[in-house]
């Protein structure tokens, strides 16, 4: 997240994988986000799923997720 602030003028928040799929789904660049996902082989579609999971606020605790995740 360090580096995708300082480097890429990222939101605090975000990783790179998933600032990579912003790009590819703004039409922006794709390279990025199919090198990551080459480097990641062993977990498929990383980035989709990182950016997915940012959306989602799946790497917040469970108290500050948005309350469409949290338990009934």
């Amino acid at each position: 997240q360090l580096l995708g602030v300082a480097f890429l003028n990222n939101k605090p928040d975000m990783t790179i994988s998933a600032q990579a799929w912003l790009w590819h789904i703004q039409g922006r660049r794709d390279w990025p986000y199919r090198l990551i996902d080459v480097l990641f082989w062993f977990d498929d579609n990383h980035c989709q799923e990182s950016f997915e999971n940012e959306c989602k606020g799946s790497q917040l605790p469970e108290e500050c997720r948005p309350r469409q995740d949290r338990p009934p």
